[in-house]
């Protein structure tokens, strides 16, 4: 048997490919992972064949970043049209669209994996659902994403990490609170936003770790107002990540609003819970509703209330209570995603007969 996974971007940056990796070398299953390097003069080429290389994809006109995903889909069709393979899994609901009149012969033999919003859905929203319909089943990684996808059978797995919990219950010091943005920077305004709230309080330290498009435009804000309690870090590996997280004390996940940002669950969100750490995010949210309901950290709608919100939160932070509050939400993701794995597999195996 031979699969096809299907990602628009680089399988690093997205942690839930792996999941899909590990249960297709359990069964012994041949694959290949087409990736999209998006801004190929910021990362080395990949040692994978199977990978579109595109410059300044994250460009803001609509028209060249329409030719650029015609270019990746034309590519993705090309190594489906030139291999044989059993079954799909597609990464997004765009590349899933795009390719339908390339995968409509997979009817039951692809799914489709979602980890955003996508505007497809406000105007092709039959077809959209069409194709899902014909999908064997369609994967979401957001109980928030009900509100508005359009599939009848759907089944959540998230960006759970396989690394165990490792930070230890006594080593929280304040001095000076140290707040983490670790992953791929994305959200420009809301992450210049805490620039600006934390910016030269002493009582604060702020960190980005990672890469991303708004990474350079983020570091001349940061020098522009001559910010000396931010610092940039850089783009790190995979096994750093557990040390980053150790490194701060709350975890900062403010996003625009929006149907995608209001209605997801970020990897950083789960990260944090992971490695046992509070986050900040935008009320009205999805994740909002979690942190309220847990106790997870902090839901802002107020940037400049922003310092005042974190030292109050501190004042009476438990980190023993959050622990098990962190261990609650855990577990019963840890449970959705055991049930969807098995039916992954189960799906698998009815294609192998």
């Amino acid at each position: 048997m031979k699969a096809l996974i299907v990602v628009p971007g680089l399988k690093r940056f997205l942690p839930y490919i792996k999941i899909y990796e590990q249960i297709l070398s359990n069964y012994s299953i041949e694959y290949n992972i087409v990736e999209w390097n998006r801004n190929s003069e910021e990362y080395l080429e990949s040692m994978n064949p199977f990978v579109y290389y595109s410059k300044n994809s994250y460009v803001k006109n609509v028209f060249k970043r329409g030719l650029l995903y015609i270019g990746y889909i034309s590519f993705v069709k090309n190594i489906i049209k030139n291999n044989k393979y059993d079954f799909l899994i597609i990464a997004t609901l765009a590349p899933s669209v795009a390719l339908y009149p390339f995968i409509y012969k997979y009817k039951k033999n692809y799914i489709v994996d979602i980890r955003d919003y996508s505007i497809l859905i406000d105007y092709i929203k039959p077809f959209v659902k069409k194709v899902l319909n014909d999908a064997a089943f369609t994967i979401i990684s957001s109980r928030g994403f009900k509100k508005w996808i359009p599939s009848e059978t759907n089944y959540i797995m998230h960006n759970i990490s396989n690394l165990n919990n490792v930070i230890a219950a006594n080593n929280y010091y304040y001095n000076p609170i140290i707040i983490g943005t670790i992953g791929f920077l994305r959200d420009y305004d809301e992450n210049m936003k805490v620039i600006s709230s934390i910016s030269n309080k002493n009582d604060f330290k702020l960190i980005f770790a990672g890469t991303g498009q708004s990474l350079k435009k983020l570091q001349d804000y940061t020098s522009y107002i001559k910010a000396n309690n931010v610092l940039f870090t850089g783009e790190y590996k995979k096994e750093e990540e557990a040390n980053l997280y150790k490194r701060v004390h709350i975890v900062n996940i403010m996003m625009p609003r929006g149907k995608s940002s209001d209605s997801l669950v970020s990897n950083r969100f789960v990260n944090s819970l992971t490695f046992y750490r509070p986050v900040i995010v935008t009320e009205g949210s999805y994740q909002a509703e979690l942190v309220n309901k847990y106790k997870l950290g902090i839901v802002v709608n107020d940037y400049t209330k922003l310092p005042f919100q974190i030292i109050d939160y501190f004042k009476t932070f438990n980190y023993n209570e959050f622990i098990e509050s962190c261990d609650s939400l855990l577990t019963s993701w840890k449970e959705e995603q055991s049930d969807t794995i098995n039916k992954i597999k189960l799906w698998i195996e009815s294609i192998k007969k």
